[in-house]
């Protein structure tokens, strides 16, 4: 199994640059798929077998992102 960073879901072959890629938002989305596939490998590991993208999706939604939220917004990088 694979651990995404940021610039991995960013089309980087194609040498196109999109404005959408910097964008904040679009840069947040990026963030937090990352840190669901980090929790996907978690996930899987301790069970011994991958879990799958909806169940850490669900699970780190539930868990883990109010956290990074609170985070997020005390650093000052949150949007909304």
């Amino acid at each position: 199994m694979f651990l995404f960073g940021v610039n991995d879901f960013m089309n980087t072959q194609s040498g196109i640059e999109f404005p959408i890629e910097r964008s904040s938002y679009f840069q947040l989305l990026l963030e937090e798929r990352c840190h669901i596939s980090k929790n996907r490998w978690y996930m899987s590991e301790k069970v011994g077998y991958d879990v799958g993208w909806d169940e850490a999706n669900i699970n780190w939604r539930m868990c883990h992102r109010p956290q990074w939220i609170a985070e997020l917004r005390a650093s000052g990088r949150y949007p909304l």
